[in-house]
C-alpha cells in the first residue's frame, strides 16, 4: 500500500479511490512535464549559441542561462527544477531521488554507471561537476566568439548619414571610431 502525503488524501482521498488515483496520476504527469522541460532547458544550453548564429535574440536567452548553468555546475548550486520534480513525485506517493537531474538521468550517458545494489544515487562528484561546469562554459562560449562579428553588428549598427549635418565630420569620426581605427586610417588615406 501506497502511504500518500496528507494533502493528497485531504484533495482526493474524501472523494473515494477513483479521485484518489486520478491525483495520483496528476502529480506524477506533472512530474513528467517538469521533466521534459528540465531536458528542453539542457538540450537548448548545449545547442543555443547555434541556434543564435541565426537569430541573434536568442543569444538574450541563452547567454544568462549558460551563465547560470556553468556557475551552478561549478558552485554545487541545484536547479530549481529538480527539487520541483522531487516534491511532485513525492505527493504521488513516489521516492524521488537524491542528487542532481544530471545524477539520476544523465549519468549513464556519461559513463557513471549506478551502484551495485541500485539503492544509492550514482553521483557524478564534486570534481566531475567542476570539470563538466568548466567544459560546458568552454562549450558555450566558443560559437560566441567565432560569430563575434555578427554580434558586434547587432549592438552597434552600422550607421547611415540622414538628414542635414549627418555627413558632418564629428558623425563621421565616432562612426568610425565605433567600427574600429584601421577603418579610419584606410578613409583618411581614400580622402587625401
Amino acid at each position: 500500500m501506497i502511504t500518500l502525503p496528507r494533502r493528497i488524501h485531504g484533495l482526493c482521498g474524501s472523494l473515494g479511490g477513483e479521485n484518489l488515483r486520478i491525483g495520483i496520476m496528476l502529480y506524477r504527469r506533472l512530474a513528467d512535464v517538469v521533466v521534459i522541460i528540465h531536458c528542453i532547458v539542457c538540450v537548448f544550453f548545449l545547442f543555443g549559441a547555434f541556434l543564435a548564429w541565426k537569430y541573434s535574440w536568442i543569444a538574450l536567452i541563452h547567454i544568462p542561462l549558460a551563465a547560470w548553468v556553468s556557475a551552478a555546475f561549478i558552485l554545487g548550486w541545484t536547479c530549481p527544477l529538480t527539487p520541483l520534480e522531487n516534491r511532485l513525485r513525492k505527493a504521488a506517493g513516489s521516492r524521488g531521488y537524491e542528487g542532481s537531474f544530471v545524477d539520476h538521468y544523465l549519468g549513464w550517458f556519461l559513463g557513471m554507471t549506478p551502484p551495485a545494489d541500485g539503492e544509492l544515487p550514482c553521483e557524478i562528484g564534486r570534481r566531475n561537476e567542476i570539470i563538466l561546469g568548466t567544459f560546458f562554459c568552454i562549450l558555450t562560449i566558443v560559437p560566441y566568439g567565432a560569430k563575434l562579428g555578427q554580434y558586434h553588428d547587432a549592438i552597434w549598427p552600422p550607421l547611415k548619414p540622414t538628414g542635414p549635418g549627418a555627413a558632418s565630420g564629428t558623425v563621421r569620426a565616432f562612426h568610425l571610431a565605433v567600427q574600429g581605427a584601421t577603418t579610419l586610417k584606410c578613409d583618411r588615406q581614400s580622402e587625401e
